[in-house]
């Protein structure tokens, strides 16, 4: 039975947190309920063992290894708990008519349904800030460990944070190396903390551009093919979400700059050259002057889609969302100095937060049916989301020549930053950029004044 939650439920038993490597099966065995099996091989024995046939649609099984059960007396039914944001979770409300919480509850049904002992309460929550998933999460865990969700759907650049809490369970022996190459590079790289894998990836939202064909005939690939078009090209450049931030990382990354390793730093020289390019852009008209008043991708969006400029800077969210809406629009990579296809990637992910090492174990099996190729591409494929499992985006996006830009763009895209210490440094960024636009200082000035607050930062 699946149900919608607003607020926790009593407390739980307290294991010590370790790392996950049970079987579902023999977990489920313990909590009550017979469940059947089928035979499959597993990682650590060349002789067939049974493992737990987790049927959907697609019955595709799911890696495991086996355990032998232990009895027990009471046998009673297990609730998952699943937190999650909004737009997931209000479809598992009656009569909903989102087709990717439908989709969503469905697929959880179907899972349910081959354990009569399992049950899902699914709990919408806040992305981000005061009262959003992380924010939660942490406060939990440090003043009543007891009420800890046991699958949490979370934005990846929050994840160090968690890790630093001490919250996400490492998956350990769950997914084999050849399941995690099905994975792009970024989205293994978004998951991965101190060398300890903290989650299963499951969508992904890309920074593109489009471009109007009626007044950009061939769309600029480099920065100096950018100064020739004939109309003009807008992105974020004000305050707003951080976006005109993470529009100039790319372009600071696409120059050949690093972010260092551990604490984030940017190469005075390398954003002097980006700002230098900002400036030239809007000295010769290609970049319009309002954009100064430009702070979120969603805004630019409402603009290009006025007809007042002719190629924009958005998220591949915004372009899947309107697609079938749109008549004269393309995709194409942004331009940078190299002309090569580069993305920032915003990345979330399923990670398992309880400490009880026995529900661990249920929660990845649940979280690794849920990021399977096959229900992945059911689930994120009724979402604008674009899945970062290969063989689902190949499934979900029917178009060969759309599929074909982003299967290379996600082949060379960057994970977003860690958002505990970015969310500092955009503000700084920002700022640099307006006093280049506003001309109060040089490219140079801003650049080493902007470094030095960056380094500064504890």
């Amino acid at each position: 039975m699946l149900s919608l939650l607003r607020s926790g439920n009593a407390p739980r038993n307290v294991y010590h947190k370790g790392v996950i490597g049970v079987s579902l099966a023999a977990l489920l065995l313990l909590i009550g309920g017979c469940v059947s099996h089928t035979p499959s091989r597993t990682a650590s024995s060349s002789t067939p063992t049974p493992t737990p046939n987790i049927e959907s649609a697609t019955r595709v099984p799911l890696p495991t290894r086996v355990l032998s059960p232990t009895p027990r007396a009471d046998r009673q039914p297990l609730t998952l708990r699943i937190w999650a944001p909004p737009e997931l979770v209000l479809g598992f409300q009656e009569n909903s008519s989102q087709p990717v919480t439908q989709t969503l509850s469905a697929l959880l049904q179907e899972f349910e349904g081959s354990y009569p002992s399992l049950r899902f309460e699914v709990e919408p929550k806040s992305p981000y800030g005061l009262g959003g998933l992380a924010h939660l999460l942490i406060t939990t865990h440090a003043a009543v460990p007891t009420q800890m969700p046991d699958l949490v759907l979370v934005d990846t650049a929050e994840l160090p944070k968690l890790s630093r809490a001490g919250i996400p369970v490492a998956f350990e022996d769950v997914i084999s190396p050849q399941d995690w190459e099905e994975f792009y590079p970024f989205a293994r790289q978004c998951v991965t903390f101190q060398g300890k894998s903290l989650g299963l990836p499951t969508y992904t939202d890309l920074l593109i551009a489009v471009y109007n064909v009626s007044l950009v005939k061939e769309p600029p690939r480099t920065w100096t093919e950018l100064m020739e078009i004939k109309s003009s090209y807008i992105f974020p450049m004000a305050e707003g979400d951080g976006s005109a931030a993470d529009i100039f990382l790319l372009q600071y990354l696409a120059a050949g700059g690093t972010l260092g390793k551990e604490r984030m730093s940017l190469n005075p020289t390398i954003m002097a050259g980006v700002l230098r390019n900002y400036r030239e852009a809007m000295d010769r008209g290609v970049i319009p002057d309002f954009v100064r008043g430009l702070g979120t991708l969603e805004t630019c969006w409402g603009v290009y889609l006025t007809g007042d400029a002719g190629m924009a800077n958005v998220s591949s969210y915004q372009y899947q969302r309107d697609r079938s809406l749109l008549k004269r629009t393309r995709y194409t990579q942004i331009p940078t100095v190299s002309g090569k296809p580069l993305s920032l990637a915003r990345t979330w992910a399923w990670i398992v937060t309880t400490p009880d090492p026995q529900r661990q174990e249920i929660a990845a099996q649940v979280a690794l049916f849920l990021t399977n190729p096959e229900v992945l591409s059911k689930w994120v494929g009724s979402t604008p989301h674009l899945p970062v499992s290969k063989r689902a985006l190949r499934k979900v996006v029917q178009d060969p020549a759309y599929y074909a830009f982003l299967e290379d763009l996600m082949q060379h895209a960057f994970p977003y930053p860690d958002l505990q210490s970015y969310s500092r440094i955009q503000p700084i960024l920002i700022h640099m950029i307006g006093s280049v636009l506003n001309g109060s200082n040089t490219p140079e000035q801003a650049a080493l004044a902007a470094a030095a607050q960056i380094a500064h930062l504890r």
